[in-house]
């Protein structure tokens, strides 16, 4: 009854967010209109229309947004570009698709001048995360591609950033002879943290 619960539960979501979506597209549309060169309001109407399952027009946006970066939140920068790697993955065109993720997964806020002092100061200067959603994206992307070292290698980068892999993501990698869990498991197992646990 628990799965029925959450399947019910997710459609009326997803119901939801169908009906949001087609009452924003009006006044999205006029905003981009109005201001045919913001990226912030490109993003947006491609988001709306992505929801709504109209991909293509959705993407022709996502492209437009991206050419007006000094108008665009990071986030949805990231975000376009993850839409139109995502686009190529489900094409199965995953060599665009890894370069589309990579470059959402690496992308950073533009840093202040007291950031800059910061870093200066700082020998650590690799203290930015990866994108999440998009390293999510890479480790799919290097599954398909059969890139196990790859693979290998950003699913530690993953962990030690944000621990466990999603199970979606999991049973990508495990096709690939990876065991995602036993690879955090010993991780976190042989770490002070664990060993602290363990005595």
């Amino acid at each position: 009854m628990s799965v029925i619960a959450e399947l019910v539960e997710t459609v009326e979501e997803c119901n939801w967010k169908l009906v949001n979506a087609e009452q924003d597209l009006p006044k999205l549309r006029k905003a981009v209109h109005e201001r045919p060169t913001n990226g912030e309001k490109l993003a947006r109407l491609g988001f709306c229309l992505y929801t709504l399952d109209e991909r293509e027009e959705a993407l022709t946006l996502f492209t437009r947004a991206l050419e007006h970066p000094a108008s665009i939140c990071i986030h949805c920068h990231r975000d376009c570009l993850v839409n139109i790697g995502w686009e190529h993955y489900l094409r199965e065109e995953y060599e665009q698709a890894l370069g589309w993720f990579e470059h959402a997964c690496h992308l950073m806020e533009p840093m202040t001048k007291a950031d800059q002092k910061h870093l200066e100061d700082d020998s650590d200067t690799d203290r930015n995360p990866p994108y999440k959603l998009a390293l999510e994206n890479v480790l799919l992307a290097l599954a398909e591609l059969g890139r196990l070292t790859e693979a290998t290698q950003r699913l530690q980068e993953y962990q030690d950033w944000f621990g466990r892999l999603p199970r979606y993501e999991s049973h990508a990698l495990e096709k690939l002879g990876l065991q995602p869990d036993v690879i955090f498991i010993r991780s976190r197992t042989r770490s002070p943290f664990g060993q602290a646990a363990a005595s």
